[in-house]
């Protein structure tokens, strides 16, 4: 029901973001309690774990390209129409 957002990084970013995290909400309706063992847990891991912060950084690795990421990016752009910015 509420994305909460930090405005100041620009309005691409913002409306990026925006419609990344409707891609995530429209994971959880499909998954329903499924949602957190499928999609949150690995993606809290994949976004917050210095091994996993590390190895983005060596290898060049988007954030965007791990699987729930990936997923809630092609959900956003189905449902709102907006391409995420990686």
């Amino acid at each position: 029901m509420f994305i909460f957002v930090n405005a100041t990084r620009g309005d691409k970013w913002f409306t990026s973001v925006k419609s990344h995290e409707y891609g995530h909400t429209i994971q959880s309706l499909i998954l329903g309690p499924l949602y957190l063992l499928i999609i949150g847990i690995p993606s809290m891991i994949w976004c917050n774990n210095p091994k996993y912060i590390k190895l983005r950084e060596e290898k060049g690795i988007s954030y965007y390209d791990f699987y729930p990421e990936k997923w809630a990016n092609l959900f956003g752009k189905m449902f709102t129409g907006i391409e995420v910015i990686v």
